[in-house]
């Protein structure tokens, strides 16, 4: 995880900058529900399609498993997962350079196949050996899916593989992957590092929680002011920002 530490405030100052941006470009772009056949809209613009092996990607031994419970309040996305207990892969044919957004999908559930997928406990690799999740557990006390989001450069190579590696006697899966070419503008120009950035935060910093057109989740601040009494949300030409108050 070292290699992710070093960028991590960088990026949020280009997000805050880059939320209004609108994508994407169509090449090298991949949306796939792992473990399924189905096609699935999770958003009206956000399409991921079951696997093929004729979809520029594939993928290594590995089993597909499903959701025992089928629970009707949960996309269809997370009733389905490819899961191995040994390291496995995703490789993608890549044809054009570039900052790529990689967003990986996780939902625990219990598979008839396979253990419940909340005690898995793994790591994920790219291509350059860098580590994107170590440790990795899916997890949490609300059910929700966790969807882990990176910002790599990749450049034109014949293919790009992302690796789950599982810890001793334990497994790895996902549910979902998302890997899409960014606009040529969407990283500022003096940022140079090979290194893979890592979203921790995202704020829509006075305003609400809200998704924009690249379907990112910006979430409100409030929870993030020690102090509530020294900002005050102040609306500015349809949008929203913090006005800091000051005392002396």
């Amino acid at each position: 995880m070292e290699h992710l530490r070093t960028p991590l405030l960088s990026l949020l100052v280009f997000l805050l900058n880059l939320s209004s941006l609108h994508f994407l470009s169509l090449a090298d772009d991949y949306f796939i529900n792992c473990g399924s056949h189905d096609n699935v809209s999770l958003t009206p613009s956000q399409n991921f399609s079951g696997e093929s092996k004729s979809a520029g990607y594939s993928f290594s031994k590995s089993k597909a498993v499903e959701d025992i419970n089928q629970l009707l309040d949960i996309s269809p996305l997370y009733k389905t997962a490819r899961s191995f207990s040994k390291p496995f892969y995703y490789q993608f044919n890549i044809t054009k350079d570039g900052t790529y957004l990689v967003r990986l999908h996780f939902s625990a559930f219990s598979s008839s196949s396979s253990n419940n997928l909340s005690t898995a406990v793994f790591g994920v690799l790219d291509s350059k050996n860098f580590t994107l999740l170590n440790n990795f557990t899916a997890k949490n006390t609300t059910n929700s899916p966790v969807i882990k989001e990176f910002f790599l450069r990749i450049d034109i190579i014949d293919s790009f593989r992302l690796y789950f590696t599982p810890q001793p006697s334990s497994f790895a899966f996902v549910n979902a992957i998302e890997l899409v070419l960014a606009p040529v503008d969407f990283i500022a120009e003096n940022y140079t590092s090979s290194l893979p950035l890592h979203t921790i935060y995202r704020l829509n910093v006075g305003g609400s929680p809200v998704n924009d057109t690249i379907w990112r989740k910006w979430e409100t601040d409030d929870s993030h002011i020690s102090d509530q009494n020294s900002a005050k949300k102040a609306p500015f030409k349809n949008t929203q920002f913090r006005s800091l108050l000051w005392s002396k």
